[in-house]
């Protein structure tokens, strides 16, 4: 009885021990795979994150290359912009210098005025100017103002010029009141001599008119009231 009970003890001991080795094997092996897992994990992580830095840094350089082109592209359309600003107030002066404006250009259309005569002096100096140009490379459009001026002044003074005449045509009163705009038309004519001479040439007839008319007046009804008596009434006496 004895000998089984040392037999049986024996035995369990060794069932005991060999479970223990197999345990100890087991949890050897889940270490094992454990670290192993880790160790895959972990490279998993690292590989992720690279992929990520990677595409960070492509992002980033992505969106550098495009803000640089967009600040390429702001700088070039801000110094044309510059560029185009000046243009136009270049543009700006050449035309206030070498254009006549709107309403200087009405007036010239319309019934003679002060605001005529201005126009008028506008383009005298406008075509005066525009010889600085034909002095330059810019005979082109130094041509084309003075052609443009030419018209302008030729139509200005053919209409002063019918004006003055219709307007020395009224001066038939006894007394000659000479208008300032007359004067200044008269001015304004003498580097016409032709038309210049027409004017004068109605004026004199004017004038000649008046006077005459005055005469016979003056000869056969004498003063508004009969004082003066009229001069045909003093034909008789000698001394008269």
């Amino acid at each position: 009885m004895r000998e089984k009970f040392q037999a049986a003890r024996f035995h369990g001991f060794g069932v005991l021990e060999d479970t223990h080795t197999h345990t100890h094997s087991h949890t050897s092996t889940c270490v094992c795979v454990c670290v192993c897992i880790y160790m895959h994990c972990k490279c998993c992580f690292i590989v992720i994150r690279e992929m990520c830095n990677i595409c960070i840094l492509s992002l980033l350089q992505a969106t550098k290359e495009e803000t640089q082109g967009l600040i390429s592209k702001t700088t070039k359309l801000q110094a044309e912009g510059r560029m185009l600003a000046v243009q136009a107030e270049v543009a700006a002066a050449f035309l206030a210098k070498f254009q006549l404006q709107p309403k200087e250009e009405q007036a010239l259309r319309e019934p003679v005025t002060q605001e005529f005569f201005d126009a008028l002096d506008r383009v005298k100096a406008i075509h005066d100017d525009v010889k600085i140009l034909l002095r330059s490379n810019q005979q082109t459009a130094g041509l084309e103002i003075m052609e443009q001026m030419a018209l302008h002044e030729e139509a200005a003074y053919e209409r002063l010029y019918r004006w003055a005449q219709n307007d020395c045509r009224g001066l038939t009163r006894d007394s000659c009141d000479v208008s300032p705009l007359l004067i200044r038309a008269l001015a304004c004519l003498q580097p016409r001599p032709v038309l210049f001479k027409y004017v004068i040439d109605e004026f004199g007839a004017a004038r000649r008119s008046a006077v005459v008319r005055c005469f016979i007046e003056a000869l056969t009804r004498g003063g508004a009231s009969g004082t003066p008596r009229p001069i045909e009434m003093h034909c008789h006496d000698p001394l008269r």
